[in-house]
């Protein structure tokens, strides 16, 4: 039994580095997350005179990642505290505490399985955002701030019109405007190829799979966070409760 829970211990040990490198990534994703949404909001506020109707909308199109953001900050910071918690309990060898973080760990393990799934749904916002885009660039002549924000987007985003600049011809509209050109000098202009809903996609979702990715692979390889606990804390239990024969 005394090898079982070393063999336990050391294996415990051990799942808290490869757990505790876990928890910084999932908190330089919420990091990264949060400077995404961050970067939304400052545009809003900086150009809510113009912009206003438009980057609402955007902001409403990936609605579910400032969410999202909030789960993984959490989940990254109690996974730290668990893991602290959780080598306190081993020296201590107090088994109660170390089936309520076994339990803890669990839950924690099904929060980051469902936040992977969530980010792999949000990144079919795109086609809503196009639709967007689409419905703002639609009312370019007709509205002065759709025409103010459209220039801005394609200004911001160097693009030009939604799929690329013909999309000024459907508006009837033989002039492209300023926004729609590099300028390479004072003199020479350069069009824009591409459109704005890719660079706008490209943009606001740029790894939002590849993390709903890791959120999966992280939750699956923190099952065994639970079961190595669960492990060790039946072992000392049963070690604790083992009486030993004394010899008359």
């Amino acid at each position: 039994m005394t090898n079982k829970i070393r063999v336990g211990k050391i294996f415990l040990i051990v799942f808290n580095v490869i757990y505790a490198l876990l928890a910084l990534l999932m908190l330089a994703m919420g990091v990264y997350l949060a400077r995404k949404h961050y970067i939304l909001i400052e545009i809003l506020k900086r150009y809510n005179k113009h912009t206003a109707t438009l980057i609402v909308n955007l902001d409403y199109s990936i609605k579910g990642d400032d969410l999202l953001c909030i789960v993984v900050l959490v989940a990254g910071s109690a996974a730290v505290l668990l893991i602290i918690f959780n080598v306190f309990s081993i020296y201590t060898k107090n088994t109660q505490r170390m089936r309520i973080l076994g339990f803890t760990l669990t839950m924690l393990c099904a929060i980051k399985l469902t936040v992977g799934c969530l980010f792999l749904i949000t990144a079919q916002y795109p086609v809503e955002v196009k639709s967007r885009l689409q419905s703002n660039f639609n009312r370019y002549q007709d509205n002065v701030r759709c025409a103010i924000a459209q220039n801005y987007i394609e200004n911001e985003h160097d693009c030009c019109g939604i799929i690329n600049y013909t999309d000024y011809y459907h508006l009837n509209m033989s002039h492209k405007p300023d926004s729609c050109y590099t300028h390479i000098s004072d003199v020479e202009k350069e069009l824009k190829r591409d459109g704005c809903a890719k660079k706008v996609k490209d943009y606001y979702m740029a790894r939002i799979t590849d993390i709903g990715l890791i959120c999966l692979l992280v939750g699956s390889l923190e099952v065994f966070g639970p079961i190595s606990t669960f492990f060790l804390a039946n072992a000392m239990r049963t070690a604790t409760n083992t009486v030993v024969p004394t010899s008359v």
